[in-house]
């Protein structure tokens, strides 16, 4: 493949939220990667994702959320600290 991974994480701060990308590929292939990678950001911009993406990404979620956010008193801590920050109830879990 063009990438050995591929991962996007939403960093949020007070003020404004930041989309972060990250890539692991070959140094040969970077501008290719980056190339790609821009394209999937513009459509989906301009598109939103296709229904089968949403169908994916939920189904994950559902999965990883408990496996990321609730595996350890440290990890449910830090997800409430996280949800009081947002002012966010408990509840929204």
């Amino acid at each position: 493949g063009l990438a050995y991974s591929v991962s996007s994480d939403l960093v949020d701060h007070q003020h404004a939220n930041a989309l972060a990308i990250t890539t692991a590929t070959r140094a040969d292939r970077a501008a290719e990667t980056l190339a790609v990678v821009r394209e999937v950001v513009k459509r989906m911009a301009q598109e939103g994702p296709t229904e089968a993406e949403l169908a994916a990404t939920k189904k994950y979620l559902i999965g990883a959320y408990a496996i990321n956010n609730l595996n350890s008193s440290a990890a449910i801590a830090a997800t409430l600290l996280e949800l009081q920050l947002d002012k966010l109830g408990s509840d929204y879990m």
